[in-house]
């Protein structure tokens, strides 16, 4: 018998992944609990984008930010440079008011599907990207 397993983050969240192809396609698939939902949508935050009444997640006004940004430019950004900017002013520097505990922005990552690589900011240090290249 397989165990069945609920997929919660450190933060008592539920996990979901924002996943784009070369083509213009993106889907987030998020799993609630044991389950997996897959929505198409060009952006996540902190919130699940699966319908129903969840007991967690915000960010809706950040997610409204990237939307309007990915109308404006057709999901096409100029370079890295703009889509992780983007990032940046939607990422948050937060602590928990009732733990203590920092809750902000942990990494930003822009996957460039020309070059085949990502670059990624962790702990919200924009001045400091590492960049992969996943090609050859």
């Amino acid at each position: 018998m397989l165990a069945q397993y609920d997929m919660r983050s450190s933060a008592n969240s539920c996990y979901h992944f924002h996943i784009a192809d070369a083509q213009g396609g993106s889907a987030v698939v998020e799993y609630i609990g044991s389950e997996m939902n897959v929505v198409q949508s060009r952006a996540a935050t902190n919130f699940l984008l699966t319908p129903g009444d969840y007991p967690f997640g915000k960010g809706q006004d950040r997610y409204a930010v990237l939307q309007a940004k990915l109308t404006e430019n057709g999901g096409v950004f100029a370079d890295t440079a703009e889509a992780m900017a983007l990032l940046k002013a939607v990422s948050q520097d937060k602590i928990s008011e009732e733990t203590g505990v920092y809750t902000g922005t942990q990494w930003s990552c822009v996957y460039d599907q020309s070059a085949v690589g990502v670059s990624i900011v962790i702990g919200r240090d924009y001045d400091t990207v590492l960049t992969l290249s996943l090609a050859d």
